[in-house]
């Protein structure tokens, strides 16, 4: 069992596995042993206890239990004698995949099917097969504890290569409209020089109207100012 200075581990994992024997004249069934997961925590080791505790009792095929964040199963894996059932029971954070706690107990089952006429499976005290079988339990807790991990860590990365593919795409969204408002700028930007150029061209010809006008009406008051003075000089003189 885990010791006091353990910690619960961040990923969701198998916490604890055992071996149950059931006979009909022994209602809860025999615990022949059992091994947990290499960090639980006091603090979980009850809640973990309790509900495997619950899972002991003998039922046909497969048999859930969901307490808070905690998730157990059981499969009467071995029929023995037709009348000893030998089941298999885990207890997983909730979290921890249905499918893939199921496939541990199958795993577990198929490991003591063979083992099924062991003089250990056929006491009736508590763990008495815990010395012969609990390391092999050890082990394959890891081991699938260690997939659970690898499978969370994949999936954390598939989150974040989505999380950046959506950046990206966002990034070249606002990209797209930034060069779409300074293609827009440059169009008014161009329309105000030509207008400018336009008005610019349009004030020159008014002063060059104005210009000729007025040399117009400058011409023509010189000429009529000629056409009266001659006459007079031209009497004075005479």
């Amino acid at each position: 069992m885990a010791s006091s200075s353990a910690t619960t581990p961040a990923c969701p994992s198998l916490r604890h596995v055992l071996i149950v024997r059931h006979d009909a004249a022994i209602r809860e069934g025999t615990l022949l042993c059992e091994a947990w997961a290499a960090a639980v925590g006091t603090a979980r080791t009850s809640d973990v206890s309790r509900l495997a505790a619950s899972m002991r009792r003998a039922t046909p095929g497969w048999d859930f239990l969901a307490d808070g964040k905690l998730k157990a199963l059981k499969l009467p894996a071995i029929l023995h004698g037709g009348a000893t059932t030998i089941a298999v029971v885990a207890v997983h954070d909730a979290s921890f995949p249905t499918l893939q706690a199921k496939a541990f107990v199958e795993k577990v089952a198929l490991m003591f099917r063979p083992l099924v006429d062991d003089p250990a499976l056929q006491l009736t005290t508590k763990l008495s097969a815990q010395a012969l079988f609990a390391p092999a339990l050890e082990q394959l807790l890891a081991r699938a504890n260690a997939q659970g991990k690898l499978a969370v860590v994949s999936r954390r990365v598939e989150e974040v290569k989505e999380i950046m593919h959506e950046n990206i795409e966002a990034m070249l969204v606002q990209q797209e409209r930034v060069e779409l408002l300074e293609e827009k700028a440059q169009e008014t930007s161009l329309a105000a020089r030509q207008f400018k150029r336009a008005t610019t061209a349009a004030k020159r010809m008014h002063l060059w109207n104005q210009a000729k006008m007025g040399l117009a009406l400058g011409t023509a008051a010189t000429v009529v100012t000629a056409a009266v003075v001659t006459p007079i000089i031209v009497a004075v003189a005479l």
